[in-house]
């Protein structure tokens, strides 16, 4: 089972800046002219605020020791969390070792998907300028972000999620 986030603690802290990183997302893209910074740093910010939210539980899920937590909520990369979504794309059971795999809820598939696309997206965004802000989909991609945080708060505590998360931290996964 997932431990419960400690009030003050580092993780609860990562999770609280993935939601002002949502919330900031959405502000930028919903005033009435965006500027292409805005629109840009909303589809940014939508990719962190995931980022956030899933290193933030990460260090939950294997402490409850604040100093460790600050430890490992560094640990996981950008590269390592895309990795890790592509081995559960693949819909292969995970596995640490041939004795224990299991098959992931459909939501965290469905995470794993999103995680990817706004991954690719947040790089569009940051680095390439020859892609016009309209095909970036800031709207689309705030609302994604959104849709992640939904499917997650439902599937964060089944064993298999658990096991996502150790995967960021301490273990490259088997596919």
């Amino acid at each position: 089972m997932l431990l419960e986030r400690t009030p003050g603690s580092q993780s609860e802290m990562q999770v609280e800046y993935a939601q002002e990183l949502l919330d900031s997302a959405r502000r930028r893209i919903s005033i009435e002219a965006p500027s292409r910074v805005d629109i840009r740093r909303s589809v940014s910010e939508a990719y962190y605020a995931v980022f956030h939210l899933l290193v933030g539980e990460a260090a939950v899920a294997i402490t409850e020791d604040p100093q460790l937590a600050k430890c490992f909520g560094r640990v996981p990369t950008h590269k390592k969390l895309k990795e890790v979504c592509q081995i559960i794309e693949k819909e292969k059971p995970l596995r640490f070792t041939d004795n224990w795999k299991k098959e992931p809820p459909k939501e965290l598939r469905t995470i794993a998907l999103r995680v990817s696309q706004l991954y690719q997206r947040r790089i569009e965004a940051d680095y390439s300028f020859t892609i016009d802000e309209e095909s970036l989909d800031a709207v689309e991609q705030v609302a994604e972000a959104e849709r992640t945080f939904e499917d997650w708060q439902r599937i964060r505590h089944d064993p298999t999620v658990r096991a996502f998360l150790l995967f960021l931290l301490i273990q490259e996964p088997k596919g």
